[in-house]
């Protein structure tokens, strides 16, 4: 009974390892890879306004 319960962990890990290992190498692409360089410069839409932020601090207190 104990080299059955061995053999399915076994199996089940073998399993696992082979259903991520083909997302483990893609994912390990270095021409998918992007630089700094390359993203988009980080800008904030939002006008600064006391108003709108308490607003938001009651929004999430869940007391508007």
């Amino acid at each position: 009974m104990d080299y059955l319960v061995l053999a399915a962990t076994i199996l089940t890990f073998l399993a696992v390892v082979a259903f991520n290992n083909p997302h483990a190498a893609r994912a390990q692409n270095g021409a998918a890879l992007i630089t700094s360089s390359e993203l988009p410069e980080q800008v904030s839409h939002a006008p600064f306004d006391p108003g709108l932020i308490r607003a938001r601090i009651k929004l999430a207190n869940h007391r508007l």
